[in-house]
This record gives structure tokens, sequence and C-alpha cells, in this order.
């Protein structure tokens, strides 16, 4: 007959076998979310960088970059237009200051960058030169100076979209690099 120490000590090892058995499918379960929770993220990244990138591809968008690279270093020149910088964006008439649709694309696309719902890097590799031409018109022409005299912090997301777009521009490392822009020694 069997005495009940060994029954215990059979029971014992059994419930030990199944609570590491527990343990590991439990820590398997638990890899598969975090899996499922990065992919999930990435599928959500993807949808907002598409939805900013069609952002970047509308016509009044395109008017507002033509605007800022060929006429606003003019209009700069002229003192009422130079006042209305100073003035809030809300109350700006868009269709003189076309360049407000650029700064604020660029402002909501880089809030989202700097709070990781974007990435920097796929949105530098995409429209890096683009922002950082923008952002060099608007900062040679003394707009950001001027907007910055009643905000501190005006434009702020979108110099974090510059910094990061050179910083990528900067730095970026094969399979990246094209035949047009060789490594650096």
């Amino acid at each position: 007959m069997v005495s009940w120490e060994a029954v215990t000590a059979i029971s014992t090892a059994v419930t030990a076998v199944v609570i590491a058995a527990t343990v590991a499918v439990g820590y398997r379960q638990i890899r598969l979310a975090g899996d499922q929770l990065e992919h999930l993220r990435h599928s959500t990244q993807l949808e907002g960088t598409m939805s900013a990138f069609a952002d970047l591809e509308t016509a009044e968008f395109r008017a507002a970059r033509l605007f800022v690279e060929n006429e606003l270093d003019a209009r700069m020149r002229d003192a009422r237009f130079r006042d209305d910088v100073l003035v809030p964006f809300h109350a700006l008439d868009e269709s003189e200051h076309k360049e407000i649709l650029v700064v604020q694309t660029f402002e909501k696309i880089g809030t989202y960058a700097r709070h990781g719902l974007l990435d920097t890097v796929l949105i530098a590799d995409y429209c890096g030169p683009l922002i950082r031409e923008m952002w060099q018109k608007l900062e040679t022409c003394g707009y950001f100076e001027l907007r910055r005299k009643n905000n501190a912090y005006s434009a702020e997301n979108f110099e974090y979209l510059y910094d990061a777009a050179m910083d990528w521009y900067d730095n970026d490392d094969p399979p990246f690099r094209t035949s047009r822009r060789p490594a650096k020694l």
C-alpha cells in the first residue's frame, strides 16, 4: 500500500510541474500579446503617416509651398505683411498668408512625431528635403523670429521635425544611401 507521504510528494511534484507549465504558457502569451501590440502600433503609425503624407499632396498645400518658395521673401519686406505675422494664426487671412498652411501642417506632423505617434525616420525619408527647404526659407526671411516675438514656442514641433530630418540626412546609412549621395568618408 502507498503511504500518504508518497502521495503527498507525488501530488506536490505534479503541482509544481503544472505551475511551471502555467508560468511558461503565461510568459509565452505575454510575449505574443506584446508582439501583437507592436504590430498594432505599427499599423496605427502607418495609417497616421499615410494621412500626414496625404496632407502634403493636396493642391492647397502645394500652393502654400510654392508661395513660401517663390513669394514669401518679397512679401516679408512689406511692413503690413510683417505686422500680420505677429497676429495669431486663427486671425490671419489664409488667402494672403498661405505660409500658415505650411507651418501648421509641419507643426501638426512634428507634434505627432515628437510624441511617438509618427516615425521621424520614415517622415525624413519621405519628405526630409521638403521639411528642410520650407524651414530654411521661413527662417531665412525672418518669419520664425517674428512669430516668436509673441510666442516663444511658435512652431516648436516644426523645428523638432526639421532637426529630426537634418539628423536623418546627416546620419543615414545604407541601404538608404543612393549613388547621388555617396557615403561620408
